[in-house]
């Protein structure tokens, strides 16, 4: 075979091998978010923005931050908040949530529980709750409480209007004083092109 013939043979090969990798691998980018919405008495932030902290992943993070204080005076103290985050996609768009996470830093004195759960879903739709706890018997406690939901949270439709909604809980219970305080929801905003 001429070198000019095995050139060609090696560049059609090439084309080859990566058209086949673009049409089994789907076309993802970072959201277009609208504007940010924050609900409940528990809210430590009224307003908000979206932040985009990890392009490659569409990785963003959301100001969902509850802070409950407990004192020892009262046996329950639970606060909660919800957001609400409108997400523009074409008619042949599909958003694909990831991997929720959020961190709760919890301080209890004796004989205290500290209660968090998360659900993020679509309006409409419901999600899986996810819940973590932790307690104070003898000692005090310094603990960061995990709420994770790995891989496929929620997926839409094509071209549908949607959006996306968490709701976020701390409940502290018991006879001692507490305080918790939530870091910012992080989670993956996806859109994906539909197959046609």
């Amino acid at each position: 075979m001429k070198p000019s013939s095995r050139v060609i043979v090696a560049k059609s090969l090439l084309s080859s091998f990566f058209l086949g990798f673009l049409v089994l691998t789907p076309l993802t980018h970072a959201a277009s978010v609208g504007e940010l919405q924050l609900a409940g008495e528990g809210c430590q932030n009224t307003t908000g923005k979206v932040r985009l902290i990890v392009p490659s992943q569409s990785l963003y993070s959301v100001p969902l931050n509850l802070h409950v204080i407990k004192s020892e005076d009262v046996m329950i103290a639970r606060k909660a908040c919800t957001m609400l985050l409108p997400i523009v996609l074409d008619s042949n768009e599909k958003l694909v949530v990831e991997d929720a996470s959020q961190k709760i830093n919890v301080r209890l004195n004796a004989e205290t529980t500290a209660k968090a759960q998360l659900e993020v879903f679509l309006a409409g739709t419901h999600g899986e709750i996810i819940k973590a706890e932790t307690q104070a018997h003898g000692d005090s406690v310094k603990e960061s409480l995990k709420l994770n939901q790995r891989g496929l949270v929620v997926e839409s439709g094509c071209g549908e209007q949607v959006i996306v909604r968490a709701n976020e809980s701390i409940a502290i219970i018991g006879t001692g004083s507490a305080r918790a305080i939530s870091d910012n929801l992080r989670l993956k905003l996806k859109i994906v092109k539909c197959n046609e």
